[in-house]
């Protein structure tokens, strides 16, 4: 029973250092290639979408607020 709570404790100590250590922002050049894409006309896909829904060219939201809405 002890060696199964100390099992326990060790796995959630790792994995509770391994997401303390993961960055939560967002990369710098992952807004860039957005941005890039926004200007050269690209569609920007977000995700799975329905077959009769029109891939939306055009403006997006700044990239700042991209970055507020992905947080």
């Amino acid at each position: 029973m002890n060696a199964n709570h100390f099992l326990s404790f060790v796995i959630l100590a790792i994995l509770t250092l391994l997401s303390a250590a993961y960055p939560y922002e967002i990369p710098a050049n992952y807004v860039e290639q957005r941005e890039a894409k926004r200007f050269r006309g690209e569609p920007i896909r977000f995700g799975k979408r329905s077959p009769r829904e029109p891939i939306r060219f055009g403006k997006r939201t700044p990239a700042e607020e991209l970055e507020d809405f992905l947080y």
